[in-house]
């Protein structure tokens, strides 16, 4: 593949359209100088994350959202009576995502005050962290991980369950943040994602395997019962997945490899190919001679991608592999995949018609997208219901 002369990307494996949508926003520079800032709010309230009344976050004495530069956020009404007070002043870090891609992104982007004169003088005098859980999930264990191979401890931190008022809130900005649905990150960020590689490679298992060519794959995953959206979404990935390893490449399953070994391998391999999402922004942890092969299964630039191969400098290479179809919060899929002319065309494989519609795998998924469909519209009828 042909990289560019002024980005590691390489786009002749795309649609024409998804193409102009990937060209604008690889023109972004991603790494942004600004400084970072705590700020405290006396009796300050943390709303928590609620699947149904919004998604929370920390609200001023005079009722005004602060913490704007998070991903989700978002003020609801509560009574008096639902507000719990708490005469002591706490550190917030933040959402704490469950989900792994968001582990190394969002949930690290708070705790650089941690590490600040001002910060280690709070935590000495024993003011507690507190942070938000999302949909009402705690802090999964390899988040905590994540932030200790960063150099934060935040084992002691403490969830904000209901609404809670406290005598005093400190607030650090974000060393990764959103403007205007763009997200870009600090050279303090950085430095937590180079701690990370740093402390994995000082304590390589030796059993650990290197490899050349690497498929992160999501086909055991796909074919677990979740809840909600949680559920099978990834309809086709089981024929890219072996179109893959005909050519070489060790399919791996990352919720079987632990941790500080998937880092590793991020780390070390130097063709890594994944579907887009939280499965390939490992990609972070990659070297600048890495060669990052980014399977699209829809038309959707994901923030926290382009982040992470803007912050590695890898030598990225998109493919389209999908017969996905448009619709409201595309991230969330389902997803239909196959082997496409595109991947045909990266892999060498001999060219022969992609006849996705004659597979009863893309009907599975064409009802389960019906199905998705129907109930984002009735959600937005109730929406639009309730405001009038």
């Amino acid at each position: 593949p042909k990289m560019t002369a002024t980005k590691k990307y390489c786009l002749d494996y795309v649609s024409r359209a998804n193409k102009a949508k990937l060209e604008a926003e690889l023109q972004i520079c991603r790494l942004v100088d600004i400084p970072l800032t705590v700020h405290p709010y006396e009796q300050g309230l943390i709303l928590p994350n609620h699947t149904t009344k919004g998604a929370g976050g920390v609200i001023n004495n005079d009722g005004v959202l602060v913490d704007t530069e998070q991903e989700v956020v978002g003020a609801y009404d509560v009574s008096l009576d639902e507000i719990e007070y708490k005469d002591e002043e706490v550190i917030y870090i933040g959402y704490m995502y469950y989900a792994f891609g968001h582990a190394f992104t969002d949930n690290l982007q708070k705790l650089w005050f941690l590490h600040t004169n001002e910060g280690k003088e709070l935590l000495n005098r024993g003011v507690k962290m507190v942070y938000n859980v999302f949909q009402g999930e705690e802090m999964p264990s390899y988040s905590k991980r994540l932030a200790e191979l960063a150099n934060f401890n935040i084992s002691s931190a403490i969830p904000i369950l209901k609404p809670t008022r406290f005598k005093k809130i400190w607030l650090p900005s974000n060393s990764l943040f959103r403007k205007d649905k763009k997200l870009y990150y600090t050279a303090t960020f950085k430095t937590s994602i180079e701690a990370i590689k740093e402390n994995v490679l000082k304590n390589v298992n030796p059993q650990w395997e290197t490899y050349n060519k690497v498929y992160l794959s999501r086909t055991t995953l796909a074919n677990k019962e979740g809840h909600g959206w949680q559920r099978t979404r990834d309809y086709g990935e089981q024929a890219v997945e072996d179109a893959f390893v005909s050519k070489g490449y060790v399919a791996l399953h990352p919720e079987n490899i632990p941790l500080e070994q998937q880092i590793y391998i991020a780390m070390t391999a130097k063709h890594i190919a994944a579907t887009v999402g939280s499965v390939s922004h490992v990609s972070i942890f990659a070297n600048a001679n890495t060669q990052m092969i980014l399977l699209n299964k829809i038309d959707w630039c994901y923030q926290h991608q382009l982040l992470a191969d803007h912050l590695a400098e890898t030598q990225v290479v998109y493919v389209d592999i999908h017969h996905s179809m448009y619709k409201i919060e595309a991230w969330l899929g389902p997803f239909s995949m196959s082997v496409t002319k595109y991947l045909q065309q990266f892999l060498g494989l001999k060219p022969q018609a992609d006849n996705f519609l004659l597979d009863p795998i893309f009907w599975k998924y064409f009802m389960r997208w019906q199905r998705r469909a129907r109930r984002l519209w009735w959600r937005d009828v109730k929406r639009r219901w309730k405001k009038n």
